[in-house]
């Protein structure tokens, strides 16, 4: 596999940012004929927009799981970038939600060999990186297959659960009626008839934001959304279930192709 570490300047950010990328190659443990080249001209990877929770940078998933091995066996790239404490939100000095959406895939698909098709873009997140993959599928459902939404209780809802660590620091950085607009959102494209993501959503039985993380859930799948739910008793708002996750969302949850896509 290839990891690499980029760091460029931003123009909706405006600052310079950094996404850590990982990209399959050759795999000499798992040797599979389709992959024999994995540079052929033309081919590209399905890809995983991967946003981390609160307090963290692009260099979380690479530190507290294996999601470089994962999406290795998987042969899909990940991307993940670094949103800081911003709530994937725009705002003055930086529009860090539409950067996600717009700026960052044109960037890596410019740059690496990501597949530019709807049908080969998920999006995902844990935490506070939930809350803005979630918001990222409503406003660009156009733009993903699927989500795989890993436990937050705050994109659809305007509280935290019963946590008594965060709110305040987080609260600070949220935009205020952001849950109602999600809401709308959600709302308006049924209307519209618009192209709907499926939502792979998931938390611990003992996570602090289980109960809102199900009524989004419900609320989703009441308005027609495909949704897909997985708890796990005995898990909290750890690494340890969300490295767990990862493996399973990419082995067996995420309707993945496995191998390079031809354009």
């Amino acid at each position: 596999m290839a990891v690499l570490r980029v760091d460029f300047l931003s123009e909706m950010l405006c600052m310079q940012t950094n996404i850590t990328v990982v990209i399959p190659s050759r795999d000499f443990n798992n040797p599979n004929e389709k992959e024999e080249n994995p540079y052929r001209e033309g081919y590209k990877y399905q890809t995983l927009y991967l946003l981390h929770g609160g307090t963290g940078d692009d260099l979380d998933y690479m530190t507290f799981t294996s999601i470089a091995r994962y999406a290795m066996e998987n042969h899909i790239a990940v991307v993940m970038p670094s949103a800081y404490n911003m709530f994937y939100a725009d705002r003055e000095g930086g529009k860090f939600f539409s950067f996600i959406n717009e700026e960052l895939p044109r960037f890596c698909e410019y740059m690496f060999p990501l597949s530019p098709r709807r049908e080969d873009r998920y999006v995902g997140g844990l935490s506070m990186g939930c809350a803005g993959a979630i918001k990222s599928a409503l406003f660009y459902p156009e733009q993903y297959e699927g989500v795989l939404a890993m436990s937050s209780s705050s994109a659809l809802t305007d509280t935290y659960g019963k946590s008594k660590a965060g709110p305040a620091l987080f609260n600070a950085n949220r935009i205020p009626g952001e849950a109602a607009r999600n809401c709308s959102r959600a709302e308006q494209n049924i209307a519209e008839k618009k192209p709907l993501p499926k939502f792979y959503m998931t938390v611990g039985g003992d996570d602090f934001c289980y109960e809102k993380m199900k009524e989004n859930g419900d609320y989703l799948k009441d308005l027609g959304y495909q949704v897909e739910w997985r708890e796990i008793p005995g898990y909290k708002h750890q690494w340890e279930f969300w490295d767990q996750t990862l493996k399973y969302a990419l082995d067996e949850w995420l309707p993945l192709k496995r191998e390079q896509v031809a354009l």
